[in-house]
């Protein structure tokens, strides 16, 4: 299927069971954006038009031969024309609700059991595993780019390593990128939250890419407990819905 399109037509590049791709999509729609949906594992030219324009991962929005990452929704904002998007959680509310999603996410991983882990989501080929490290993950690279000075792709997409074979191990591994987020959190001296981080999706204040991490870890940890739910397992003490209120979430948890 091609996805050639016209020069006034705006396309969403994006995969399923994405946190950033399905609330682009969301955020579009309420606002009354219409937009090509082009589904990257679906469409056989999708990537190699992405690479023709320049852009390296998904979701992007594009119009002709520009495009923004839709990692920052205030660069899709000012790229499709809606009025600036406001956000009103604090960096240390952010931090706090981190925090719950990931002690969330670890519960949830311990029900998992350890014969699901290679199971996959429908539709995209990410086993139950992969999903279940990816988690903690995003939290990980994030804390890792504060030191290393740049987030990249790469450091969101890497696989778990052998170690992490079972859930218990996964979840232990979670419970310690809690814990190095409250430890960083309790020493940072720039807790406002505008400093400049270098990303693979522009230079961005620290801010935006925390809410960022807290959407991105808070879609899949809700994910994994709607894994549980499709198990016939009841997700173990579920975060309250006011820990997502203000973050880039879509409605769904999964596609």
């Amino acid at each position: 299927m091609s996805v050639q399109a016209s020069e006034a037509e705006f396309r969403v590049y994006w995969q399923p069971h994405c946190s950033s791709c399905a609330f682009v999509k969301q955020y579009l729609t309420r606002h009354g954006i219409p937009y090509r949906s082009i589904n990257v594992l679906e469409h056989r030219d999708a990537y190699a038009d992405m690479a023709r324009i320049g852009a390296k991962s998904i979701p992007i929005v594009a119009k002709g031969d520009r495009f923004v990452y839709a990692q920052s929704i205030a660069d899709v904002a000012r790229f499709v024309g809606i009025a600036g998007t406001v956000v009103n959680v604090t960096p240390q509310a952010l931090v706090e609700r981190i925090d719950a999603i990931l002690a969330a996410a670890a519960r949830y991983v311990r029900q998992l059991p350890d014969a699901a882990l290679d199971r996959e989501l429908p539709a995209r080929g990410r086993s139950y595993r992969v999903l279940a490290h990816h988690v903690f993950g995003v939290v990980e690279a994030f804390l890792d780019a504060l030191e290393r000075e740049t987030l990249t792709y790469e450091s969101l997409t890497r696989e778990p390593p052998p170690a992490l074979a079972s859930s218990a191990a996964i979840a232990a591994y979670g419970d310690e990128v809690r814990k190095r987020t409250r430890d960083w959190w309790q020493s940072w001296p720039h807790k406002r939250g505008d400093v400049v981080m270098k990303t693979y999706y522009g230079d961005k204040p620290m801010y935006e890419v925390l809410l960022r991490t807290a959407s991105h870890a808070g879609q899949h940890s809700r994910q994994l407990a709607e894994v549980l739910t499709r198990m016939g397992i009841a997700p173990d003490r579920p975060v309250p819905e006011t820990v997502y209120d203000g973050l880039l979430i879509a409605e769904q948890a999964l596609d």
